[in-house]
């Protein structure tokens, strides 16, 4: 890793308020991990999101434009429902140009892991005409459109949160895009190329499906925690 184009892990999580985590005056869920990151790093207290909702912030993210600008005013839906909203269907996959090819231009590998909510979503198993997350610039991916499938290279991979027949906690997809991405971390450290890695967190918005007890709800955020600081060690390592 070099200073002028050090790895970057942009961890987005799903529906945090300004106030949620320990940096900027949580008490309720503890963030130590991300605290931490906050107190080395650059810590941003007066700033202005373009959007509260999922779609069209994450638009402004790729595109660095105002959501609105691309009809993106609301969270991507089923197809009828977005025609009602004068939206598209998707995310345009032919702009100028998105974050992950700039860094692809600046000689970064680039991965994302985890939610994309960009189009593709509010069928059974997704609108499948939609472009795949690496039109967009992405050398890697394994993405969701919130608890339904998910794309694992030119395949549908459910990965839903579930319990089997007798209740037992099995996993979330949370967890496996920090497995993920620690697997990306891993497998290309050492290949010279700087990492760009998108890990975009389902966590903590609502759960659907199966209504969890708070114990299963309680389990499942503590394994997150532990993915995630391993994920940040992984980071520091590389």
């Amino acid at each position: 890793m070099s200073a002028d184009r050090p790895n970057i892990i942009f961890i987005f999580a799903d529906d945090w308020g300004y106030g949620d985590l320990g940096a900027y005056g949580a008490s309720e869920v503890k963030t130590p991990n991300l605290d931490k990151l906050a107190e080395e790093g650059t810590k941003y207290t007066q700033f202005h999101v373009t959007s509260g909702v999922c779609s069209p912030s994450r638009t402004s993210v790729i595109t660095g434009h105002f959501p609105a600008r691309h009809r993106v005013h609301g969270h991507f839906a089923g197809n009828k429902p977005n025609a009602r909203r004068n939206m598209p269907n998707w995310l345009d996959e032919n702009l100028p140009v998105y974050m992950p090819q700039l860094m692809q231009d600046a000689g970064y590998t680039t991965a994302h892991f985890g939610k994309w909510h960009l189009g593709g979503g509010g069928l059974p198993h997704g609108d499948l005409s939609a472009p795949e997350p690496k039109e967009y610039g992405y050398d890697e991916t394994r993405v969701w459109n919130g608890n339904g499938p998910t794309w694992k290279g030119d395949q549908l991979w459910p990965t839903t949160r579930y319990m089997d027949d007798d209740s037992t906690w099995v996993h979330s997809s949370s967890r496996i895009v920090v497995d993920e991405t620690i697997d990306f971390l891993e497998r290309n450290k050492d290949k010279g190329a700087p990492l760009f890695v998108n890990l975009w967190l389902k966590i903590p918005t609502h759960h659907s499906g199966r209504q969890r007890s708070k114990k299963h709800l309680t389990q499942e955020w503590g394994q997150i925690r532990k993915y995630i600081t391993e994920c940040l060690r992984m980071l520091t390592d590389i």
